[in-house]
């Protein structure tokens, strides 16, 4: 994925780009809405007790205060925006047997039988290799490129991917 930034006065807008075509593009707001300019008494009160005891100008303490209301809305956004990841990432676990049950059930109905699955290599991730034969007589290209997206589509939204190598065919 790519990321661009530009910045233009108080807005900062990310451009990010996959190259499956995604897009996704948020805008950030630093300035203060007319809602937040003016400073409430509570805040008076405190910017004056503060200026006393730090020794800060009332130019100074007017920019700490700016930057904090920023800050605080910078975190919401960020909050905001974990919160909805969360509920997109809707991601279902499943245990290896259960994996391999769900492949196998799934790929004898597009005609690739006799699944075997080796033991799983632990390491950092799991990792289970599997041989499977086809009883239809494809043409290897397309027979690699129909395995691969059938096992891509099962494994959509689990915690379970195909690796990077792909599919590779043998004879």
């Amino acid at each position: 994925m790519e990321s661009a930034h530009k910045r233009m006065g108080d807005k900062i807008t990310t451009k990010n780009t996959c190259k499956c075509g995604y897009t996704n593009i948020k805008t950030i707001d630093l300035g203060a809405t007319q809602k937040e300019k003016g400073s409430t008494k509570e805040e008076k009160k405190q910017f004056r007790i503060n200026q006393d005891r730090f020794c800060i100008s009332q130019k100074e303490g007017q920019k700490y205060v700016e930057f904090q209301r920023r800050l605080e809305r910078i975190s919401e956004m960020m909050k905001k925006d974990v919160d909805e990841k969360k509920e997109k990432r809707k991601i279902k676990t499943f245990t290896v047997f259960q994996i391999e049950e769900m492949l196998r059930k799934e790929l004898n109905k597009k005609k690739y039988v006799q699944i075997t699955f080796s033991p799983p290599e632990m390491g950092k991730d799991v990792i289970i290799e599997f041989t499977v034969q086809e009883s239809s007589a494809r043409i290897e290209y397309d027979s690699k490129k129909q395995l691969k997206k059938v096992i891509i589509e099962i494994l959509k939204g689990t915690n379970w991917c195909l690796m990077s190598e792909g599919v590779s065919y043998r004879l």
